[in-house]
């Protein structure tokens, strides 16, 4: 997301897009990945910070809170 807004110059939105559905539709997967929807497989990385904007912009640094792979928790950062 970094790189495609900062060198790419699209929004945090493009970024997004482009780094989830689109690249399923890429895989041919689209009718099953890419989406946060009923259904769908997804592993999802949960982020810390002020707004989701915020991690297009700064590379590095401990962000992220959770992350939730095949529907079950494999990381939590504590305190």
């Amino acid at each position: 997301l970094s790189l495609a807004c900062t060198q790419m110059k699209l929004a945090p939105e493009e970024a997004l897009v482009a780094a989830t559905a689109n690249a399923a539709h890429v895989l041919d997967r689209a009718d099953r990945v890419g989406r946060l929807q009923p259904g769908f497989a997804a592993d999802v990385v949960l982020l810390d910070g002020a707004d989701w904007r915020h991690v297009a912009y700064h590379l590095g640094g401990d962000v992220v809170h959770t992350v939730i792979e095949g529907g079950a928790v494999a990381f939590r950062r504590t305190a």
